[in-house]
């Protein structure tokens, strides 16, 4: 993925062998970064450790950047959401349209799996089709207005000084 162009993320579930909620079961969510891009999906209502999604991230990647970071939290509706885990993707080693099975970490210990379906839609190549040049103009060697017209070209018109009176020009689309 050495291009720009589009990456579709789509996180379709994770298997989490945590529980970061005391009472009840957790709502997780799915963050997903690509250098200062940050996209989210809503969170599974008491998905606790299976939780789905049905959402396609639509995020935009450039030929340099070669990491995708994905984050799980849990929502909460009071506290600060919790991070369950977390996962670095190397853009390189992706195969597009293939789902991916992604080892979930938290604090270097693994904690789970995500599976996630990833498209690579890479920029068409815009390029113009190179035209033949042409022909170059032959610079004019002699003025052709005879002399003492006073005219001097300029352009596709000629430039006239009037001599009856002082400091006026005009131009003229004839020599």
């Amino acid at each position: 993925m050495d291009k720009s162009g589009n990456l579709l993320v789509k996180p379709v579930e994770a298997k989490l062998f945590r529980n970061k909620k005391t009472l009840g079961k957790m709502s997780p969510y799915a963050i997903v970064k690509l250098g200062s891009q940050v996209m989210r999906t809503s969170y599974h209502s008491r998905g606790g450790k299976t939780p789905q999604w049905n959402e396609t991230l639509v995020l935009r990647k450039h030929s340099y950047q070669r990491e995708m970071y994905i984050e799980i939290w849990n929502h909460q509706t009071i506290l600060p959401d919790k991070l369950i885990a977390s996962a670095k993707i190397e853009l390189d080693n992706l195969v597009s349209g293939l789902s991916q099975r992604v080892f979930l970490l938290h604090k270097d210990k693994q904690v789970g799996h995500l599976e996630l379906d990833i498209q690579w839609k890479p920029d068409k190549n815009h390029t113009k089709q190179l035209q033949k040049p042409k022909k170059p103009l032959k610079p004019r060697t002699k003025n052709p207005l005879p002399p003492g017209t006073g005219a001097v070209p300029l352009g596709s018109f000629y430039l006239y000084s009037a001599s009856s009176t002082p400091n006026t020009t005009f131009l003229s689309n004839k020599p």
